[in-house]
């Protein structure tokens, strides 16, 4: 089985396509924080110990990691525009 892409240049990229299987490219800058998930996430846990910054047990620092529901996280990739 061929992979679904491959690298044919520095910029180029060519798609093989399956049958049943239908795919649309979207090219993107190197870094754009608006598409990425993982922003969202660190904005929430950076709110999260921004309001409990007098808590010095150790445990603060997994409680905002376990706060990050998946519904939370799916609703991160909707903000960013990704179907999930």
């Amino acid at each position: 089985m061929r992979t679904p892409w491959k690298l044919v240049g520095e910029c180029q990229i060519q798609i093989y396509t399956y049958d049943a299987i239908v795919c649309k490219v979207i090219f993107l800058p190197p870094y754009l924080p608006n598409y990425n998930p993982i922003e969202q996430a660190f904005l929430s846990i950076k709110a999260f110990l921004r309001q409990n910054w007098q808590d010095k047990s150790l445990g603060i620092i997994d409680q905002p990691y376990y706060n990050i529901t998946p519904a939370k996280a799916a609703g991160y990739f909707r903000a960013s525009e990704y179907i999930v």
